[in-house]
């Protein structure tokens, strides 16, 4: 018997066996059959086998359909394709006018309602286990022992297929070995009872997360040895304690890579929190981009453990593409190389923030300040300097009616000052310097922004690097001159 005939038996022996042992099983037992594991009918299976004859070493990648219109058991073997050759077989297979079929997205929260084809579906399939191979094929050069066959993983693609991913021969897996743990963890599932919620699964709070961006490293870079630089190694693969916070009466947890998460259920509010966070560390140098609102995902926070049940971040955005590193070998230099930020440093920004924040009116201050910092780094200039402006017209109005009650005595004079005939920012500065409360320089320096600012907005000048560095310099300013009164007053 040939090498495929062997493979082709191997799958046919693996489902027979499960379909006469599954039928003398209880109902029970079989509504508890993992859907990954269900090789019921309707049931199609599609093995593509890549064998590399130098190393004499197999990967197949099975892909199980359940497609209605299809007869059952029918299995395709396409292969074994030599990995030299394995690009021209895939493309082969992805010709197959099968896998010209929509893809069912439904319920599947990774492929929304789309167009999606198979022949997608199958190409990223391709694309991410040949990738993971390429590392574990580095691990097996440096084993003593050839490594024996296994089903590494298996994924659910949608309610009609999924996949498992075996490295090795296949039929030197014993089949009714596979069958029986298949059997027993459904078993096992049936005889176990509920358990106490309260004690099992605790009430996770809700929230809302992201990355800083730029991205950091929290007490420095992963500390890399000799053999993680060879052999390459993974954030996801390696334990490192999160720095837990309390922000504003909520849990606020920032992990190695720079994930940060608050336990705020309301999705605006979280934003609003995690901004102020961000600005504040302005203050600190550095320089921290605003999230957007599409920059935040859900998660839930385990309240025993104060860590992250579960996190969702949707893309692709700056932020969640970094996500996808912790995957990627921490080598790379677009992943290792990041700012370092102290815990010291992030505990004193939080602490900061939330003295600091006590007032909306501060808060949407120094958001503004983080936006228009967050578009002169992005070399935005004139968004920067309208931003920026925002920020010192509030001032100036500010500054305007507070010394306009504090130096003139009779009500008529202040009403009057602070009616229509006197609205214009040109009019409160020109009062401002009358009655002395700017000097001369300070005047001018007011009236250079103002008309750069009009010629911006009225007829679409375009602010230079320097201009925006200006009003940038001027909101930091004034918002570190806020601060300093709120100290001194002791608020």
């Amino acid at each position: 018997m040939s090498k495929l005939e062997n493979v082709k038996d191997w799958f046919k022996n693996l489902v027979l066996d499960f379909r006469e042992k599954i039928n003398i099983l209880n109902e029970d037992i079989k509504k508890h059959i993992d859907f990954l594991s269900n090789l019921t009918p309707p049931l199609q299976i599609n093995d593509f086998w890549f064998h590399n004859s130098a190393f004499n070493i197999d990967l197949h990648i099975i892909l199980f359909t359940k497609w209605k219109e299809v007869e059952d058991m029918k299995i395709n073997i396409y292969g074994p394709i030599e990995f030299s050759k394995c690009v021209e077989g895939m493309e082969e297979i992805l010709r197959d006018e099968k896998w010209n079929r929509i893809f069912p997205s439904k319920g599947v929260y990774w492929a929304p309602e789309t167009n999606l084809k198979y022949t997608d579906t199958i190409g990223n399939l391709f694309y991410n286990v040949f990738n993971n191979f390429k590392r574990e094929f580095s691990y097996w050069l440096f084993r003593e022992n050839n490594l024996p066959s296994y089903i590494s993983s298996q994924y659910l693609q949608t309610l009609e297929c999924f996949t498992w991913i075996c490295p090795g021969d296949i039929t030197q897996l014993d089949y009714r070995k596979n069958v029986h743990n298949i059997i027993k963890q459904s078993k096992d599932k049936a005889k176990s009872k509920p358990a106490n919620k309260s004690q099992v699964k605790p009430e996770y709070i809700d929230g809302y997360g992201t990355y800083f961006f730029p991205s950091i490293w929290l007490d420095g870079k992963p500390t890399l040895s000799l053999k993680d630089r060879i052999l390459g190694s993974r954030l996801c693969i390696k334990k490192y304690d999160s720095l837990i916070l309390n922000y504003k009466g909520r849990n606020l947890i920032i992990e190695k890579d720079g994930f940060i998460g608050i336990g705020e259920e309301d999705k605006d509010t979280a934003l609003i929190l995690l901004n102020e966070i961000m600005a504040v560390s302005i203050l600190y140098n550095y320089n921290f981009h605003y999230i957007r609102e599409n920059e935040i995902g859900p998660l839930s926070i385990n309240p025993n453990t104060l860590s992250f049940q579960s996190t969702q971040l949707q893309g692709p955005n700056k932020r969640t593409d970094l996500s996808d590193h912790r995957w990627t070998d921490l080598t790379d230099i677009k992943v290792i190389y990041r700012t370092e930020i102290p815990k010291e440093d992030l505990i004193e920004i939080v602490r900061n923030a939330e003295e600091l924040l006590i007032s909306d009116d501060f808060s949407n201050s120094i958001i503004l300040l983080l936006g228009a910092t967050t578009h002169f780094h992005n070399r935005e200039f004139s968004m920067s300097c309208l931003m920026s402006w925002a920020l010192i017209e509030k001032k100036i109005v500010a500054e305007y009616h507070s010394i306009i009650k504090k130096q003139i005595d009779k009500k008529k004079q202040v009403d009057k000052l602070r009616n229509g005939k006197f609205k214009t920012i040109d009019d409160k500065l020109e009062i401002l310097r009358i009655i002395g409360n700017l000097v001369n320089e300070e005047y001018e320096k007011y009236m250079c922004l103002k008309n750069l600012r009009n010629k911006i907005i009225h007829k679409g000048v375009r602010a230079t690097e320097s201009e925006a560095k200006k009003f940038l310099d001027l909101s930091i300013e004034i918002v570190k001159e806020v601060i300093k009164f709120q100290k001194k007053i002791g608020k």
